[in-house]
């Protein structure tokens, strides 16, 4: 196989509008994945150990096994229309070695260039396009015990995971999808779950046929801002969110 070692973003990421990627959001049996710096730190790891005792943001950490698993969905995975993986094209510099290397084993590799659920909140249209199609199934959040508190939907659950390093309550999670899935319900995954949410959206990307599966990662927080959540890591366009739409959001705000 010739060594590519030229590539550069372009070969990886591609651009979709808003619409069409709603209209593809609102499969019925959809995935979503989502790949920015904490995914590839994490990727990293396998090639600098010392890394295990660095963390993202949110405080979770960089485990091997977690760099592994997600650098073989990055090398299994390939384009479909009901299942796309995102994140910021940004990032290529930084981690180019790393594209080079996975591309080179898997040049079926295509990512869409954006923030899908940021954009979204700053299209507060688009926000309630979304909102609505996801309360017409049963809502699932894998994510911390404040998920419970959230404003968003009528019929939800949540599967609680630590507040940090998430990744090593995988196992249990797994076994709490594996055992709604085996109930009549229709179910929106939604995970705001730290890295491991892209291990496991991949793992059910092969098995499930029903349910659909998106990795909200921290848009979300946005509507926590009572003192309460004073735990929660905001991100840097949190302050714009609140100056600009907490006046529109303010129904779903906490």
């Amino acid at each position: 196989m010739e060594n590519l070692t030229n590539i550069n973003e372009n070969n990886i990421y591609y651009d979709i509008n808003i619409e069409d990627f709603i209209k593809l959001v609102k499969g019925n049996n959809f995935f979503h994945g989502r790949y920015n710096d904490g995914e590839f730190n994490s990727i990293m790891t396998i090639n600098n150990p010392m890394n295990v005792n660095n963390s993202n943001c949110d405080g979770h950490q960089y485990f091997y096994q977690l760099g592994v698993e997600l650098k073989q969905t990055l090398l299994d995975y390939e384009y479909f229309d009901n299942y796309i993986i995102s994140g910021g094209k940004n990032w290529f510099n930084c981690y180019k070695n790393m594209f080079v290397e996975i591309y080179n084993k898997n040049s079926k590799l295509k990512l869409q260039n954006g923030y899908f659920y940021y954009d979204v909140l700053m299209n507060p249209k688009y926000f309630e396009e979304l909102n609505d199609f996801l309360n017409q199934k049963k809502v699932v959040i894998i994510g911390s015990t404040y998920m419970r508190d959230i404003k968003l939907f009528k019929n939800f659950e949540v599967i609680e995971i630590p507040l940090k390093n998430s990744y090593l309550s995988i196992d249990s999670v797994n076994k709490r999808i594996f055992e709604l899935n085996a109930s009549n319900d229709n179910i929106n995954y939604c995970f705001t779950a730290g890295m491991m949410s892209n291990v496991i959206i991949h793992k059910f990307f092969k098995i499930d046929k029903k349910n659909s599966y998106f990795n909200i990662g921290s848009a979300w927080d946005y509507f926590f801002q009572s003192e309460k959540y004073n735990m929660i890591h905001h991100r840097n366009i949190y302050g714009r969110l609140k100056n600009e739409l907490n006046s529109y959001y303010g129904k779903y705000i906490i």
